[in-house]
């Protein structure tokens, strides 16, 4: 028996369909367009701040959305350990090996070292997890993959304690007027922690403001986009990084296909947004246009 890994595959396409329509209700409350940011001169001249106006709220239903979908690509992965298992043990797996297995995903050596959940697969199986751990910082096509298996495992663990944030951040577009040197000229960008209608979202400040300053101030723009407290790194853009760990769960899927006789092939969203290019490069993943198109 040589296992099937139809099971993972479906949660992988469970995935990308939830993944697909969680950006579809993301672009309805946030269109790819900036928005206008209102100019606020301080008294002393010395400061100018950029505010945001009124922005739609975060839906209370995307971090429900992400935990959903964090958990099929998790799911996925454990269930591609199970069916090694089931095509080692040609179908007996004992008990002791079917309650440890889950797939490893470690930061350090030592934790692998000391690892129960693959301890009973072959050789070739082993060698074939170990390549994929983040604990190898070889710089060679997986280098980055290994990257997102440790933010997936870190911010599903995150989810398991306590419920995921999405908040406001504003990306690109911040104005800067060229001044002479002697003025002084900062630009400083808002580092707060989610931003609110009337926010700054950046300010410029100077030593020593021109006369003219009026003149060189205009009515600025920015996207303001919802983003995922990841916990690990500050915040990154909502649909991008969900993107980035179903593409992360299907590339594990391939790199093991192999191993398995029947490989699946049902009808997935990928990419999910017409004209979206994939995470992961498709010249060095070519499995994703074979098994997720």
């Amino acid at each position: 028996m040589r296992g099937d890994i139809s099971g993972a595959v479906d949660k992988i396409s469970r995935a990308y369909q939830q993944t697909a329509l969680l950006e579809q209700d993301v672009l309805a409350r946030f269109p790819d367009q900036p928005i206008r940011l209102q100019p606020q001169i301080s008294e002393d001249r010395r400061e100018v701040r950029f505010l945001i106006g009124e922005v739609a709220p975060v839906s209370p239903e995307w971090p429900l959305m992400v935990s959903e979908i964090l958990f099929n690509v998790r799911s996925a992965l454990d269930y591609l350990v199970y069916e090694l298992h089931f095509r080692h043990f040609r179908g007996r797996v004992p008990d002791d090996a079917a309650r440890d297995s889950q797939f490893p995903i470690f930061e350090k050596s030592s934790d692998w070292a000391k690892e129960k959940c693959i301890k009973r697969l072959s050789v070739r199986d082993r060698s074939a997890l170990r390549e994929l751990q983040p604990f190898r910082q070889h710089k060679d096509n997986y280098h980055y993959l290994r990257r997102s298996l440790w933010e997936l495992n870190e911010i599903q663990r995150l989810d398991k304690h306590r419920q995921l944030r999405v908040i406001h951040v504003a990306e690109g577009m911040f104005t800067s007027p060229s001044l002479p040197e002697e003025s002084g000229f900062e630009l400083i960008l808002d580092s707060s922690d989610d931003l609110a209608p009337g926010s700054c979202v950046h300010r410029w400040r100077f030593e020593r403001p021109p006369d003219d300053l009026a003149d060189y101030v205009t009515v600025g723009e920015s996207w303001i986009r919802p983003a995922l407290v990841t916990g690990f790194g500050g915040k990154a853009n909502l649909v991008n990084t969900v993107v980035k760990f179903v593409d992360t769960g299907a590339v594990v899927l391939e790199r093991l296909s192999d191993r398995f006789a029947r490989v699946p092939r049902p009808p997935l969203w990928r990419p999910v947004h017409p004209g979206r290019l994939p995470i992961f490069d498709e010249a060095k993943f070519p499995g994703l246009g074979r098994l997720f198109v």
